[in-house]
């Protein structure tokens, strides 16, 4: 059994046999909470990183705290010298909008030298094309410096939350954690660590997100939107915003971020309250209809909507779907340009990913790709959040130098622009091979533990695994032309109109 299986079939018995969907800490419900832990801690175990910070809070410095407790006091000016560059595009403080975006501050790409998240962006554009008022945030602590459009930098409001934590402590003894000890003797016999699954850790994250929720109720309350968006809701930011929403009675909707489907741990839930967890979105925007129906088989159980699946489709992908879409033309004309400058027969897009512990793998493709026929034309992006890393874990493949290898015009430009034009598409086991098997590409990895997260692409022959570089070659030499069985994607505006729908019927919810 692989290790998501592992950890999944683990929480289901958890949850199936112990009254874990009722801990909680006042609203903050806590079995989500010690869900994160106990994920970590059991995949540090097997894959051998047993390491753990066992420096309790108080045995810190008090140096270090008050260090600590000044950083976090300065943040709106570290802020603003951050984004010295952009300042035209920092918002310092929350307007009035019907729509609010918090993104993950990484699912980003470049685009002429600023940063444009991948999954807000488009939503923002349809939504103020069609007239209405949009405000968006990114979580801040971001190395991108420079974005696209008004952004404001949410760190200030859990920083705030930070310096006041230490007043606004939730007790140990205040929480309600029935059988949390036989949990604990469960987990024990399993051979699973419980590190900081013990009630005072619990609580104090618990505090935390309760504090930071605050913040961004005040927040609300000025930006007053009808519908909220987060990308990624499984961190701590993003349980607060999702708690405050809940509090506020504000329909939150979280954005599919990547393709696991089912097998992601934050979307898979064997038994959920009878009113929902409130650290959780009240819908789950999903890819695809397969992935919504992952998700509704587990909120059908509850006896109100307090949590829904919605088929929205690939924020990213509409326009990139759209032959007559500005900006896609835009990069079409783009890569038919440097096209141009050496025709090719096979076009072969390969996702980077600068892992450690792969370069033997890499390497063994860099001589492929060196041997290679001369008609073969290679793109190798590297991924935009480790551009900073070099050729950190890629072996020698940056170190090719042939025409044929492509690797700043590949990075450069957006994944789905290089989608709309290459045969065939190659990685270790990246999750752009999701987005490729919508553009009807056929993904190759290179590694057997793909099988763990893509068995959905794999089971069903949307993908395989050839870890032979000899049969890649023999694959990649019978690729003839380019698909043409791309998704269709939901049109935003029944998807939009769905969800005023959603947010008028938990409004009524959340008052009953």
């Amino acid at each position: 059994m692989d290790h998501q299986s592992t950890f999944l079939a683990l929480v289901d018995e958890i949850e199936a046999k112990f009254p874990v969907t009722d801990w909680r800490f006042g609203d903050v419900p806590a079995w989500p909470l010690a869900r994160k832990t106990l994920y970590g801690n059991l995949f540090r175990q097997e894959d051998g990183r047993q390491s753990y910070n066992t420096q309790s809070a108080s045995g810190r410095r008090l140096s270090s705290r008050i260090l600590r407790a000044l950083d976090y006091a300065a943040t709106p000016i570290t802020n603003v010298w951050r984004s010295r560059g952009n300042l035209h595009n920092l918002v310092l403080s929350p307007r009035r909008s019907e729509f609010l975006f918090l993104g993950d501050g990484t699912t980003i790409d470049q685009i002429g030298g600023a940063g444009r998240d991948r999954y807000c962006d488009p939503l923002i554009s349809h939504l103020q094309t069609g007239g209405h008022s949009t405000f968006l945030m990114q979580r801040g602590e971001s190395k991108y410096r420079t974005w696209s459009r008004p952004t404001f930098a949410a760190n200030g409001i859990i920083n705030r939350a930070h310096l006041a934590a230490p007043f606004g402590r939730i007790s140990p003894h205040s929480g309600d954690l029935e059988g949390h000890g036989q949990v604990l003797e469960f987990l024990d016999r399993k051979g699973v660590p419980t590190y900081e699954l013990d009630v005072a850790s619990l609580s104090k994250v618990a505090a935390s997100i309760s504090a930071s929720a605050r913040g961004f109720e005040r927040l609300l309350t000025k930006v007053r939107p009808s519908i909220c968006f987060i990308v990624r809701y499984y961190v701590r930011m993003g349980h607060a915003f999702a708690l405050a929403c809940r509090r506020q009675g504000i329909l939150l909707v979280e954005l599919q971020r990547e393709g696991r489907g089912a097998r992601h741990e934050a979307y898979h839930w064997y038994a959920v309250p009878e009113v929902g967890y409130s650290i959780l979105p009240g819908v789950f925007w999903t890819w695809t209809a397969d992935d919504a129906a992952a998700i509704d088989a587990w909120c059908r159980k509850l006896k109100h909507p307090w949590h829904r699946s919605l088929y929205g489709g690939h924020p990213q992908l509409s326009a990139w779907f759209d032959d007559n879409n500005s900006e896609t033309i835009a990069a079409d004309a783009r890569i038919r340009d440097i096209c141009a400058r050496r025709s090719s027969d096979l076009d072969i897009l390969v996702a980077l990913q600068s892992a450690d512990g792969y370069d033997a793998t890499w390497n063994a493709l860099a001589t492929l790709i060196e041997e290679s026929p001369p008609s073969w034309r290679w793109w190798l992006r590297r991924h935009p959040a480790t551009m900073h890393l070099g050729a950190r874990g890629l072996g020698r493949l940056l170190e090719i130098e042939s025409e044929r290898v492509l690797i700043d015009e590949a990075s450069s430009l957006p994944l789905p622009a290089l989608l709309r034009h290459v045969n065939a598409f190659v990685t270790l086991y990246s999750g752009a091979a999701v987005e490729a098997s919508m553009f009807g590409l056929k993904p190759i990895f290179l590694l057997h533990n793909a099988a763990e997260t893509y068995a959905h692409l794999i089971d069903n022959g949307r993908a395989e695994i050839i870890d032979d570089l000899r049969k890649l070659r023999e694959r990649l030499a019978g690729i003839r032309g380019q698909p043409n069985n791309r998704y269709r994607q939901p049109s935003l505006v029944d998807v939009f109109a769905r969800l005023q729908e959603m947010a008028r019927e938990y409004s009524v919810l959340n008052s009953e």
